[in-house]
């Protein structure tokens, strides 16, 4: 699955366009690994056209490749947890 979402870095400041890979309930895989470490907190936001608002999920870095980087998805509601789950589910496999 290939997903267009946008990444942020709140204690750096920044944010960007990234591509997510492999999405799942508990993480995802994103491009943008040249500008994250493991360990740092970032914020994935999903734009669909089901959804009236970005959905927001909070993550840490869990691993990185020259080009990519794992996320955890840190759950702050059970309504973020269902949004993926419903993200899942509106999406075909790629």
């Amino acid at each position: 699955m290939r997903l267009a979402a946008v990444l942020a870095h709140p204690e750096r400041g920044w944010q960007r366009d990234v591509i997510v890979f492999d999405l799942g309930l508990g993480g995802a895989c994103v491009e943008a690994a040249d500008v994250l470490a493991v360990g740092d907190k970032v914020q994935v936001s999903f734009v669909t056209a089901e959804r009236w608002d970005p959905l927001q999920v909070p993550a840490r870095v869990a691993w990185r490749s020259p080009q990519r980087a794992g996320l955890a998805f840190e759950h702050p509601s059970p309504e973020a947890a269902w949004g993926i789950f419903e993200l899942l589910l509106g999406r075909p496999s790629q």
